[in-house]
């Protein structure tokens, strides 16, 4: 056996076989040199080398991989600060925005922007524009300044506030419409308001379950929910606005909200306002206990989220345990 071993009837002439064919490539050998060596993602390109080097060359194999080898150059990246400054961004996210050639950011608070400028030179503000009557126009544009920097053939990384895929209209039709036009796009996880939430409030969502909606659209769509279980309401400032922070819009939205959860819950049900520390330990997060009837009259921010703790725990179905097997235990 290991007489034969480095000859091609021996254990390894499969291997060595296609190592002969990819020498017989000197254009693809190089290529796959240069993939091997290179520090930037490539997963596209490795794996269509990695499947010619197992399979038999044939010209037509060349030159289709070749081709995808040679798609357009450019690059998009997404990824979230967290909700904490500095403390909250991943090593991923740390080294993505480092390495870029271009970061466009869009984030909370002057010193996150400015944090940013000191990881990568070339960062700067996506626009925000709030003159536009929709922040739906306002989210097209920073799409198309992201797309506009991609399409120049540069990697860009796009930084958001909190996790960049929650809440973030912006991020995933970028994401999109890079891949659609044939770049290479990806979003990187981050550490979430909800994450925080359920830190800050002892909240496990393994226990009651959790129901989680944007307020405008569980109201509009009368959005079907069990009050059993823990429901979080998101962006309770903006309650019927489609555009941008008006305080008279705030108040009617509250009103209406508070009416519809007490049909469900009753007017002394408590339920938590809360916001997540961006400047912890500095700040501690916002956590105010307060009746359903008064949530109208509380202050609340653009960053607000309203928690709703569970009525009481939903009932066990018998039948159901029987013809699963299991013994009722009562909990303590």
């Amino acid at each position: 056996m290991l007489q034969n071993s480095p000859i091609c009837a021996g254990i390894y002439g499969d291997r060595l076989q296609r190592l002969w064919n990819l020498q017989q490539q000197p254009e693809l050998l190089a290529g796959f040199v240069e993939v091997v060596k290179s520090n930037t993602p490539v997963e596209a390109a490795l794996i269509i080398l990695l499947a010619i080097c197992v399979t038999t060359i044939t010209e037509t194999h060349f030159a289709i991989a070749w081709r995808k080898l040679h798609l357009k150059t450019g690059s998009l990246t997404v990824v979230g600060t967290g909700i904490q400054l500095v403390g909250h961004l991943t090593l991923a996210a740390k080294a993505s925005i480092e390495q870029a050639d271009k970061v466009l950011f869009a984030v909370a608070d002057p010193v996150t922007a400015k944090w940013l400028q000191t990881l990568n030179p070339t960062a700067e503000a996506l626009p925000y524009n709030t003159n536009n009557q929709r922040r739906r126009e306002t989210y097209r544009e920073m799409v198309d300044r992201i797309l506009a920097e991609v399409r120049q053939g540069l990697n860009i990384c796009a930084v958001f506030y909190g996790h960049p895929g929650v809440f973030a209209y912006p991020t995933h039709e970028a994401i999109k419409q890079a891949r659609r036009e044939g770049f290479r796009a990806q979003m990187l996880p981050g550490i979430s308001a909800e994450d925080c939430l359920f830190a800050d409030l002892g909240l496990d969502p393994g226990r009651n379950g959790c129901q989680s909606f944007e307020a405008t659209d569980f109201l509009i769509r009368r959005r079907k929910f069990d009050p059993t279980s823990a429901l979080i309401l998101w962006q309770i400032a903006t309650i019927g606005n489609l555009g941008f922070y008006q305080e008279e819009i705030q108040l009617r939205g509250l009103n209406v909200l508070a009416e519809v959860l007490e049909t469900y819950y009753g007017s002394d049900h408590e339920v938590i306002v809360y916001e997540a520390a961006v400047y912890y330990p500095v700040c501690e997060p916002v956590i105010q206990h307060i009746p359903l009837s008064k949530l109208a009259e509380i202050r609340v921010t653009l960053v607000s989220t309203l928690y709703v703790p569970p009525q009481a725990p939903a009932p066990v179905d018998s039948e159901m345990m029987a013809r699963l097997g299991m013994s009722f235990v009562k909990e303590t």
